[in-house]
């Protein structure tokens, strides 16, 4: 709130890495504080509550479900981004058909993808063991990079047609970066009209796999 009440300020965006830190107050801010962008990234990390216990995790993916919905309800192009650990230690291939099942039925609109390894000092490094090789695990980490690009295209899809301001962010070479309040990326050639930190008008024409195309407004 006292972040929004700042004038220079154009876009606030935070980062959350536990659903249950995501109380209903913290999820309305997206929508009470016109500052606040149109995207989350908090971590689900398995589709299966089984997993999440072992993994020491305070929700259960109705939890994350939940909240997921409540912000897509309000806003129908919310971006959703998470965290994921593929073949957790245990976790069969069930189990991660629940993580699959998940991505899937929230349309998450990017998943950083991580292959489990055992960190010292933790509890899991003292009670799960990691026994899986890495080829196995890139097996699942390829599944479900694969189901991501399906969401990504779903989602890209919803904003064909439809107009947002870019906040140029940073460059590279002769371009131009920056991103929608809803943090997808586009990018154009460099050229005097337009400087760093700018905003531009652009509107969706289409999806070329990962990538929006677009025109200037």
């Amino acid at each position: 709130d006292e972040i929004n009440k700042i004038d220079w300020i154009d876009r606030i965006r935070f980062t959350s890495s536990n659903p249950h830190d995501m109380t209903n107050d913290i999820l309305d801010a997206h929508f009470d504080c016109d500052k606040v962008c149109n995207y989350l990234h908090f971590a689900l990390q398995s589709g299966n509550d089984e997993i999440l216990k072992r993994m020491n995790r305070r929700h259960t993916y109705a939890d994350f479900k939940k909240q997921v919905e409540y912000l897509r309800s309000k806003d129908p192009l919310f971006s959703i981004s998470t965290d994921i650990i593929v073949w957790f230690s245990g976790e069969t291939d069930e189990m991660f058909e629940d993580t699959i099942k998940a991505i899937r039925e929230l349309e998450i609109d990017f998943v950083f993808i991580a292959r489990y390894s055992v960190r010292p000092g933790t509890i899991a490094s003292k009670i799960y063991v990691d026994d899986v090789s890495n080829s196995k695990k890139a097996e699942r980490w390829h599944t479900l990079n694969n189901v991501l690009e399906e969401n990504v295209e779903k989602r890209f899809k919803l904003m064909v047609g439809k107009s947002f301001k870019v906040l140029i962010n940073w460059e590279k070479d002769e371009q131009f970066f920056g991103r929608t309040r809803n943090f997808k990326e586009v990018f154009f050639e460099k050229n005097d009209k337009y400087q760093l930190w700018d905003i531009v008008n652009i509107e969706i024409t289409g999806v070329d796999g990962w990538v929006l195309t677009w025109k200037l407004v």
